[in-house]
């Protein structure tokens, strides 16, 4: 009786469909897809507008849907196993503890420290667009450039206090990068594993590439376009991107 039941209710559903003009025949799905939620700071959810009517092609983007939100968990999966090793490193912590004279050398030291420590572990070229390690006595360690420098900017400053006020917990937040190369920044606390005390914080952009290469290998772009966003209705990642 309920597959009969069924049955009807879509032959109504398709009669309805069919009566449509044409040009009403542009159909958005939104399947929200709950990739990672950080203290409800951001859920990712996918979509994709779909310009046909036909059942079989709905059902092939219900599957690309599944897969690009299968991809988009892993890349930040990814993401967050970086931040954790990274953030236990002992080679990072000790970089960062050691006393360095603030001479030339020091300066010499303390960067190539950062440099091995990082580098060897964090993956950097493929997925960060750019970030730094910002220390308890204020260093800066620019991952990207992979350069230091003594003097963090007032941005820096205020998002210390935030960052650490979360005790060590991995932070999903939009990217510090306002230029659309960034998709999300991950950020958390460096603390250290023996004594407890905060040794600064890492914070990074999630190149928005990762994002767009999951979907536009599979996507007809004739009759489809993907859409990463966040909670809050921002576009991390648009097939159309200008």
């Amino acid at each position: 009786m309920k597959s009969s039941k069924g049955s009807a209710e879509m032959r109504k559903i398709m009669k309805i469909w069919n009566k449509i003009n044409l040009k009403q025949k542009i159909l958005s799905l939104f399947i929200p897809i709950n990739i990672i939620s950080i203290l409800l700071i951001l859920v990712v959810s996918v979509t994709v507008i779909v310009r046909n009517s036909k059942v079989e092609t709905i059902q092939n983007v219900m599957d690309k849907l599944k897969l690009v939100g299968e991809q988009a968990e892993l890349i930040i999966s990814n993401a967050k196993y970086n931040v954790k090793a990274f953030s236990t490193s002992s080679a990072l912590q000790n970089s960062i503890s050691a006393n360095y004279k603030t001479d030339t050398y020091g300066s010499y030291m303390f960067y190539s420290a950062m440099h091995n420590s990082v580098y060897n572990i964090m993956d950097i070229e493929t997925l960060i667009s750019n970030g730094y390690i910002h220390t308890y006595d204020n260093k800066i360690y620019n991952l990207k450039e992979d350069t230091i420098n003594y003097t963090p900017s007032e941005y820096m400053l205020e998002d210390y206090q935030t960052v650490t006020s979360y005790k060590g917990k991995i932070i999903l937040r939009p990217p510090m990068d306002p230029t659309g190369k960034s998709a999300l920044n991950i950020s958390k606390s460096l603390i250290d594993i023996t004594t407890g005390k905060c040794l600064g914080i890492l914070s990074f952009d999630i190149k928005e590439k990762l994002f767009y290469d999951s979907y536009s290998k599979i996507s007809d772009s004739r009759n489809e376009e993907f859409l990463i966003t966040d909670s809050a209705g921002n576009i991390l990642s648009a097939q159309k991107r200008s």
